[in-house]
């Protein structure tokens, strides 16, 4: 079709593979995230997440170490539809790094919307949090690089910080995202939620009753 190896289909490939680019680039991938293999993300804390540069057989092609990726949320670089937007969680920590033999580290912090918490209800995300990798290869290909998006499993309920921490809500402004009703009918409002290490000679009895302003 003259379109390039990134639109051909490989089957039964056992090259060994080496310094050469086997294919040329056709994806970017997520490592690390939070899901199925891994625990829970909890919010404004550290998660380790990885970016790959893949050729047609999934192998790294190590020969990049000059292309550029960052992470974002696809509801904020309006790349990918998904379901949330636009009230998806911030991301801090996914800026503009170099691949190193075709991999990329990053240290990311998540901070979903979350329902506000009474006494003591769990604490439910409101609104999903997706991951996204976006990139310019700077090698053959010579144009835009994406991954997929992803979403991410974030933690809920009176475990969703580790001891220590409260779940901090930071209500007003603009980080209150919007509102619903409760089962009750009674109105359900959201806010961006972090966990906030408590001072030093102080505790908290509940883990959700953090807020904005007032210290555990």
């Amino acid at each position: 079709t003259g379109r390039g190896l990134a639109y051909a289909r490989f089957t039964g490939n056992t090259a060994a593979y080496g310094a050469c680019v086997a294919s040329g680039y056709v994806r970017l991938a997520l490592s690390g995230l939070p899901g199925a293999e891994n625990l829970p993300a909890q919010p404004a804390l550290p998660i380790a997440v990885e970016v790959l540069k893949l050729d047609a057989y999934g192998q790294v092609i190590v020969s990049d170490s000059s292309s550029s990726v960052s992470l974002s949320s696809p509801c904020t670089n309006n790349s990918l539809t998904v379901p949330g937007c636009p009230y998806s969680a911030a991301i801090s920590g996914g800026g503009l790094t170099l691949l190193d033999r075709g991999r990329a580290s990053f240290s990311v912090q998540v901070r979903p919307l979350y329902h506000h918490v009474a006494r003591n209800p769990p604490a439910t995300v409101a609104s999903p949090a997706w991951l996204q990798a976006l990139g310019e290869d700077s090698l053959g290909h010579g144009g835009a690089m994406a991954s997929s998006g992803r979403e991410l499993l974030m933690a809920t309920g009176v475990d969703v910080c580790p001891l220590g921490y409260v779940l901090t809500l930071i209500s007003g402004g603009a980080a209150v995202a919007g509102s619903g009703s409760s089962s009750n009918g009674s109105s359900v409002s959201t806010s961006a939620g972090s966990c906030t290490r408590c001072e030093a000679g102080t505790y908290s009895v509940n883990p959700l009753s953090g807020y904005a302003g007032a210290p555990p």
